[in-house]
């Protein structure tokens, strides 16, 4: 880190933070190094308690630290702790915190297109869609070749179910990046959404086969396009690519979970229900798996194991 103190933003292909059919991902969040430095204008004595908070993790104590910093300190480099402090207010889920720290930065100066970024993913977040909006349509004409801003977009259409409008804006996405994975999945969401099925099939498919080849494959694809063919009636083609879902993640409990109900749609009930257990052990909170499973075995005479799942 130079003499900037900005989270720079990294990409994150884990899933779990954001819309999709009951998944979310954040496809970029704030970096937060261990070491600050702002040479003269930061006080070592301060700078020394932030790294250690951060090493720590101990957010709530940094951004209490830099807090009073930005309210009490007329010298302090406020444009920097306040972007700064609306990364860590991220990483810890105070995206109201974040997105306000962030518009005090804008107000002195405006943003770089990193933490602005992360702005517009903290209103998200917020369930401000409408937010967020300006913010990445700013971003994408400031840098009209950047798929992140384009694909983010679409994916607010989506969400908002404008489902045509999301089409166009992904197609003509997957013209500039026909390798975009995450393009192609919500491309296909929306074919899905519209009836259109077919497509929706061939476009989970070429999203599939894309991401398989990766260093790092997302196992959404396949899930989705299980999903779909179970409500196709085709189970036994869901269980082919509910399987590769879990190649990919095998701790991916909604891949369990609708595995276990393809299975159950081919009678296979014992093997539904270790699909179903296994769903409900990955993710305790997550109450589909346990219905399901105790449909399941009552269905296998086992009222006694039924009741335990409810």
């Amino acid at each position: 880190m130079s003499a900037m103190l900005v989270p720079p933003l990294i990409l994150l292909l884990t899933a779990s933070v954001f819309g999709q059919t009951g998944e979310r991902e954040i496809e970029r969040a704030p970096a937060l190094p261990e070491h600050l430095t702002l040479g003269a204008l930061l006080d070592p004595a301060l700078q020394f308690e932030l790294e250690e908070s951060l090493r720590r993790r101990d957010y709530e104590k940094a951004q209490r630290l830099l807090v009073n910093e930005i309210e009490n300190n007329p010298r302090a480099p406020r444009l920097q702790l306040l972007t700064y402090l609306g990364g860590l207010f991220f990483v810890d889920g105070k995206y109201l915190n974040a997105a306000i720290a962030y518009k005090r930065a804008d107000a002195i100066e405006p943003i770089d297109d990193g933490n602005r970024f992360t702005l517009a993913m903290s209103y998200v977040l917020l369930g401000r869609r409408d937010w967020a909006r300006p913010e990445l349509e700013s971003l994408e004409r400031a840098n009209p070749g950047e798929a992140l801003y384009s694909y983010w977009l679409g994916r607010l259409d989506y969400d908002d179910n404008n489902y045509q409008p999301a089409v166009e804006r992904f197609l003509a996405l997957l013209e500039r990046h026909p390798g975009h994975v995450r393009a192609l999945d919500r491309l296909a969401l929306c074919y899905e959404a519209l009836g259109r099925n077919e497509e929706a099939v061939e476009h989970y498919k070429r999203a599939i086969e894309i991401t398989e080849s990766e260093p790092s494959p997302w196992a959404w694809p396949a899930l989705n396009l299980g999903t779909l063919l179970i409500q196709m009636g085709d189970a036994e083609g869901a269980e082919h690519y509910l399987l590769r879902s879990i190649r990919i993640d095998p701790e991916f409990a909604q891949a369990h979970y609708r595995l276990g109900i393809a299975l159950e749609k081919l009678e296979r009930f014992e093997e539904s229900a270790g699909a179903l257990e296994r769903a409900a052990s990955l993710d305790p909170s997550y109450p589909d798996p346990h219905w399901a499973l105790a449909r399941v075995l009552r269905r296998t005479g086992d009222r006694e194991g039924a009741a335990r799942a409810v």
